[in-house]
C-alpha cells in the first residue's frame, strides 16, 4: 500500500513474482496476566484471598488483558485462561487450600501471587 515502509518489502518474492510483495506481520500479542491463587490458610482468609484474585482478574479482563488463573483443585493443579466473570467465579469456587502450580507460563507473562497473608 502507498505509505508502507520499504523495509516491509520482501525483495526475493518481489523478484520471483515480478510484482511488489510485502511481508505480512502478525499483530503483537497483548499483555498476559497470570494470577497464582494460593488459598492455603483458614477459611475466612482463603475466602478473602479468592475475592482479591477474582477482583484482580475481572479488572484485567475489562482492560483487555488475557488472564491465566493458576489454582489447586481437588483433581490436581490447573493452569488455564479465564474469559469472563462466570469463568473466574467457577474456577475459584473449585479451588482448594493446597499449593498452586507455578506454571508453565510463556516468557513475558506478568505473574501476581495472591495469598491469604
Amino acid at each position: 500500500m502507498p505509505g508502507d515502509a520499504a523495509r516491509l518489502v520482501h525483495w526475493p518474492a518481489t523478484a520471483r513474482r515480478g510484482t511488489l510483495t510485502v511481508k505480512e506481520l502478525e499483530a503483537p500479542a497483548g499483555p498476559v496476566l497470570a494470577i497464582v491463587a494460593d488459598l492455603r490458610g483458614d477459611a475466612d482468609s482463603s475466602e478473602a484471598a479468592a475475592g482479591r484474585a477474582a477482583g484482580l482478574a475481572l479488572v484485567a479482563l475489562r482492560a483487555g488483558v488475557e488472564v491465566i488463573l493458576l489454582t489447586a483443585e481437588a483433581g490436581g493443579a490447573r493452569v488455564a485462561a479465564v474469559s469472563d466473570a462466570l469463568d473466574v467465579g467457577r474456577r475459584l469456587a473449585r479451588a482448594v487450600a493446597a499449593a498452586p502450580p507455578e506454571g508453565p507460563l510463556d516468557p513475558g507473562t506478568t505473574v501476581v501471587r495472591v495469598t491469604v497473608t
